[in-house]
């Protein structure tokens, strides 16, 4: 069946409430919880199982070896295995990897996926190589890589529209990339590593600095105080309270200016990818400042052998689901419907309705 007529199908309300990523068919259902548990990833209630779609085909997707209490931690990631940028923030490979005003010029999406690719780049060298190896080689689902043939079989002109903003988009992002990139970037790879990471990521506000520079802080309060105190500029009890203000002071800094700012987080971790979408899930992917490390949670919770499915969030309509995940959801809540009314209007009442939407 072709692509796009299979989508018409599944526009019409063809699929499950909860919907998934075909699997990558690189035995990862056997091999991921050693190399996950290596990295220090917890997921002791679920596994990595096989479901079919209404089609037949086969998913990937998790399923709970065991009864999940609501709000329990289902998976936790630590952050420095996880793909992340922060609003303004500096590229994380350094200066040498990619020029800064170029990384700064970039998207979020753009950002993720040249780490994506550069994590790529080093093969067995990266500790998230098994996890690369897991995902898919292309997205032939993802309208982006469909036929113009293919999209007009959808009859919906204004995802096509969409779908035509968003490779201007890429092929822009490329460009500016690659000028910037100081290791080998091709197009392909980078149209590989976006589609990856736009189907992956989630988003969430920036709680403050990472670990590593939390216990730098912390070292030089306990070197001022060591060295105040062996030289006799403090006594004992003085440095220690002003050591101890110090310190309290760097996670309430962090949470001030998490909760005041603007400032969001784009983040991919390995293994939450691995979660399948259900719009009627609630669910949370938030940063836990004190373990440095991302948390999964789900309100309701699981029984023993259910699929554990969370919300992509932002709720997010069909239109996006197709163009950016490649699938649908029947009774998506978050659905909405384009209609061009000017194509319906004689040519009269389209100047009409045009002049008058010009002067409002």
């Amino acid at each position: 069946m072709p692509r796009a007529r299979q989508a018409r199908r599944q526009l019409r309300g063809a699929g499950k409430s909860s919907v998934g990523r075909r699997s990558s068919g690189h035995g990862d259902q056997e091999s991921w919880r050693d190399w996950a548990e290596e990295l220090k990833i917890e997921a002791p209630k679920v596994e990595l199982a096989s479901f079919s779609d209404n089609y037949g085909a086969e998913l990937r997707g998790m399923r709970a070896t065991s009864a999940v209490e609501s709000d329990e931690s289902i998976i936790t990631v630590p952050a420095r295995h996880a793909l992340e940028v922060t609003t303004g923030g500096l590229c994380p490979l350094g200066d040498k990897a990619m020029d800064p005003t170029c990384w700064s010029q970039l998207s979020w999406w753009a950002q993720l996926a040249v780490l994506l690719v550069f994590e790529a780049g080093r093969g067995s060298a990266s500790p998230l190589a098994p996890w690369i190896s897991s995902l898919p080689k292309d997205f032939a689902e993802i309208p982006m890589n469909w036929t113009d043939a293919e999209l007009a079989l959808l009859e919906y002109p204004p995802l096509v529209r969409q779908v035509a903003e968003q490779r201007a988009e890429l092929t822009a992002a490329f460009a500016e990339a690659a000028e910037g990139c100081q290791f080998e970037l091709t197009e392909q790879d980078f149209r590989w590593a976006v589609q990856a990471v736009r189907s992956r990521a989630f988003s969430g506000p920036y709680e403050g600095r990472g670990a590593g520079d939390r216990t730098a802080q912390l070292g030089l309060i306990a070197a001022l105080l060591v060295g105040g105190v062996a030289g006799g500029f403090v006594t004992p009890e003085d440095g220690l309270n002003g050591a101890f203000v110090a310190a309290l002071a760097i996670p309430l800094t962090d949470f001030f200016v998490g909760s005041s700012s603007k400032l969001k987080r784009h983040v991919v971790c390995p293994v939450v990818d691995y979660c399948n979408h259900d719009s009627k899930a609630v669910s949370d992917i938030a940063y836990e400042y004190f373990a440095n490390a991302f948390a999964v949670r789900v309100r309701g919770g699981f029984r023993e052998g259910d699929q554990v499915c969370i919300n992509y969030g932002e709720q997010r309509s069909n239109d996006a689901l197709l163009q950016y995940y490649g699938f649908v959801e029947r009774d998506n809540p978050n659905d909405v419907y384009t209609v061009d009314l000017l194509q319906h209007l004689d040519e009269e009442q389209g100047a009409l309705f045009c002049h008058c939407k010009q002067h409002n």
